[in-house]
């Protein structure tokens, strides 16, 4: 392949600058550069990331590479190869003609991956390039640890580096925020968790373009999986668990916020004396209402209409009345804004929510767990946690919440 074979829809692979190896063709490589310094921790250093950008080539079906050269990334991201070494690695293979730079010249779905290829150089493989190895190596990746806090960008899974690496985000998040995660993480390792095939060390905390009202929904790895909900899957300091978590948690924000009263009763969905309305289907119009900032006019929302299940349920009621129901039994449905995103803001809510209570349960010696809003403890630490969420929840809402407790089946 040539320059001038490129496609420029093709996406081509991240390089990542983590890796390390120990081959012979590695090092043989890297010494047919011409390196400026016989320190060994120069070697050392250029040889990793000689390693990552090997690494990328040989995973990539195109021989197509991204590189970071955005030096903030480097820093936010707190990769174990730093900016100088990659840079002059590259510098060095285009210079030798074994990569061709080539700036991207378009706009690239990103919503897939966390990192930002619009953001980094594009390198072309040529054919014949000493970089297409004879034998595949194996890569090991140098231990680290991405940020416990990351901002990202609006609607995507991208890191916004230059959001995070401004100097006052970067002070406040230092600060106030990224202080929180790493002592409900340390305190993580004074417990034990047994759950199906997980290795649970922490959470990562996730934003959306901004740090107040901004998301902030914490992230393990075993949330990821669909056994997540199965309580008796989870194990905690050799204990079975019970779960709780705030009954229409999204709905008591929201009403809580225009200073309207939640209706005094035992399951809001299913008080709404509509004909015909199922319990599920009055829960997903009031969800999706926050979702989108706004109670529809005309119809039911299009996402429900559309639902293999819930579209049914729609067709046996009246829009209007259930509408009209809304308005009247909980009127600040009316005043969701959407120009904003409310539903960003309810996750932000909960995740203080959630933090505050965790950090009150761990601080009593009990280990505990989270899924989004919902608390999951020990069973016989199940008033502490009832304590703990409903202490948190008023301080960040002003209101006392309806809680809902769920053991294993």
């Amino acid at each position: 392949m040539t320059s001038t074979d490129i496609n420029y829809q093709e996406r081509g692979t991240y390089c990542i600058p983590i890796y390390t190896s120990n081959s012979d063709q590695v090092s043989s490589l890297l010494n047919q550069l011409p390196l400026t310094s016989n320190r060994k921790d120069y070697n050392h250093s250029r040889y990793n990331a000689l390693s990552s950008i090997l690494r990328a080539i040989q995973i990539d079906v195109d021989n197509i590479i991204y590189c970071p050269l955005n030096k903030s990334a480097y820093t936010v991201w707190g990769w174990p190869i730093s900016y100088k070494p990659m840079v002059d690695i590259l510098d060095m293979l285009c210079h030798a003609e074994w990569l061709i730079r080539k700036k991207p010249r378009y706009d690239i779905e990103n919503k897939g991956t966390v990192y930002e290829p619009q953001q980094s150089d594009r390198f072309v493989v040529p054919d014949g390039s000493p970089l297409l190895l004879s034998e595949v190596v194996e890569f090991t990746e140098i231990e680290w640890s991405p940020p416990v806090v990351q901002v990202r960008k609006p609607g995507t899974k991208i890191l916004d580096v230059a959001y995070m690496s401004d100097p006052s985000n970067r002070s406040f998040l230092k600060k106030y925020i990224t202080p929180r995660i790493e002592k409900l993480n340390a305190y993580v390792a004074e417990h034990e968790y047994e759950m199906w095939n997980h290795v649970f060390e922490g959470w990562i905390q996730y934003y959306q373009g901004g740090l107040t009202g901004c998301g902030g929904r914490l992230w393990a790895s075993y949330m990821q999986d669909s056994e997540s909900d199965r309580l008796q899957d989870y194990i905690i300091d050799g204990e079975p668990v019970v779960e709780i978590d705030v009954h229409a948690s999204g709905a008591t924000i929201i009403a809580a916020r225009e200073n309207f009263p939640i209706p005094d009763v035992d399951d809001i969905y299913s008080s709404l004396k509509v004909h015909g309305l199922e319990r599920d289907l009055a829960k997903a119009v009031i969800n999706h209402s926050i979702s989108v900032g706004s109670l529809n006019k005309k119809d039911f929302p299009n996402r429900i209409r559309k639902d293999p299940r819930l579209g049914p349920m729609a067709r046996k009621v009246t829009w209007s009345s259930l509408r009209d129901q809304l308005k009247e039994e909980m009127p600040w449905l009316t005043r969701l804004d959407p120009k904003s995103n409310e539903a960003l803001y309810v996750q932000w809510k909960d995740s203080e929510i959630i933090i505050a209570t965790m950090t009150k349960v761990f601080e009593a010696g009990v280990g505990c767990l989270s899924v989004h809003e919902s608390l999951i403890l020990p069973q016989s630490q199940l008033e502490l946690g009832k304590a703990a969420l409903i202490e948190a929840f008023e301080q960040n809402t002003g209101v006392v919440p309806k809680l809902n407790i769920r053991y294993p089946s």
